[in-house]
């Protein structure tokens, strides 16, 4: 019989996990816990905020499972890093998660990343995931979610993350 076997090319461009201008979220002074046991989402916030604040840099997601109880902003000339085996999971509890939107015919709504209104020059890239957890979400909320949504910028580039489990427009 038949094999097909697909693979993406080695990544060309990962950047050092720490270093000028890197600033890895389970390093001090973040500190995310890659095991999935307590919150990332203040740390991965924070280190976009200080790569923002540097005037750009990476915001670097090492492997490991980083669970997101509320939206993460991105800003202009930040780079988001996700390493191969990276894991961002929405713990699909809306309780702490911005509404963004109503739909008379569904509900409330939240977008898991966005981007600040008029910035400029964001990635995300790498070889990790962004998890939705959609489906939990709905079932046990009524509550829905767009995982990646770059609103109002310019220079906005997604490569190589797999994006997986949203219960409406994944990337919009």
């Amino acid at each position: 019989k038949d094999i097909v076997v697909a693979a993406d090319d080695l990544e060309a461009d990962v950047p050092p996990s720490s270093g000028s201008k890197v600033y890895n979220i389970t390093d001090a002074p973040y500190r995310a816990d890659a095991t999935g046991g307590s919150m990332s989402t203040d740390a991965i916030q924070t280190a976009i905020n200080d790569a923002h604040q540097a005037g750009g840099g990476t915001a670097y997601v090492p492997e490991g499972l980083f669970m997101l109880d509320s939206s993460i902003m991105l800003k202009s000339n930040v780079e988001l890093y996700l390493a191969g085996g990276a894991v961002l999971r929405s713990t699909a509890d809306p309780s702490k998660f911005n509404t963004f939107y109503h739909k008379n015919s569904l509900g409330d709504g939240t977008w898991l990343i966005y981007t600040e209104g008029y910035s400029e020059n964001i990635k995300i890239y790498g070889r990790g995931t962004i998890d939705g957890n959609g489906f939990r979400m709905k079932q046990d909320h009524d509550y829905y979610a767009n995982i990646v949504i770059p609103m109002q910028c310019s220079g906005f580039t997604m490569d190589g993350v797999v994006i997986i489990d949203g219960n409406m427009w994944s990337v919009t």
